[in-house]
């Protein structure tokens, strides 16, 4: 019986510098070590079949990554508790490798859209390392999105980065190393970058710690009465 599960994980530590297609492959030694079947595609080369989300830059955390796996159960397995979505998620979080650790999983319906095709923002958390007052980044980042227009190139194409930026905060903090919190656009034909932001604001992007905390999905419509 086969079943699709998205997972929300958190991807960090040593993890943070393994490239989105070796972090597949980890996915699927990890869920093999568990002993459940993963289904695998049809055709002349099968493979598991699975969709991650949208590719974190190396070197960056992800605290709310998101990935569809689907699994391939015995009949026999339908009424199993390993087959409730608490005891998956525990049973593999055991297999999983240090700085991958599963924080939701959820049975979702087999046809559902892509999961890359749902994902509508992404919010993201800047520390710059260097000194700087909370004050001054958030009056920064005002002056930034009262521009009319942030043209900059992507790839030797000029783009617009204001219609990405969806809303921001300096989040509180004790030190001298304020986090500014983003929320970008993240869809196939609107991508926003924090690191292109704070390149704007003139700060070395080399100098910040990015990472990704949330992932936001579309909602879906409510159904009229």
């Amino acid at each position: 019986m086969v079943e699709r599960y998205r997972i929300t994980y958190e991807k960090k530590d040593a993890l943070r510098y393994v490239s989105h297609l070796d972090l597949q492959k980890i996915w699927i030694r990890t869920v093999l070590r568990t002993g459940i079947q993963l289904f695998f595609t049809q055709g002349f080369h099968p493979a598991p079949k699975m969709a991650p989300g949208w590719p974190l830059a190396l070197g960056w955390a992800g605290y709310g990554e998101m990935i569809d796996l689907w699994f391939d159960f015995p009949e026999e397995e339908v009424t199993s508790e390993n087959r409730t979505e608490a005891g998956l998620m525990a049973k593999i979080n055991q297999s999983c490798p240090p700085g991958l650790k599963i924080t939701e999983l959820k049975l979702i319906p087999i046809y559902d859209p892509a999961l890359t095709t749902v994902i509508e923002s992404a919010v993201y958390h800047a520390r710059i390392k260097t000194p700087v007052s909370p004050d001054y980044l958030r009056d920064q980042m005002e002056a930034l999105m009262a521009r009319p227009t942030i043209e900059r190139k992507r790839r030797n194409k000029p783009y617009d980065l204001k219609p990405l930026i969806e809303g921001f905060q300096v989040l509180p903090s004790q030190s001298d190393q304020p986090v500014l919190e983003i929320q970008m656009a993240a869809r196939d034909s609107a991508m926003g970058r924090p690191d292109e932001v704070m390149a704007e604001l003139g700060y070395d992007v080399n100098e910040v710690v990015f990472a990704r905390t949330r992932l936001i999905l579309k909602q879906s419509p409510v159904p009229e009465e």
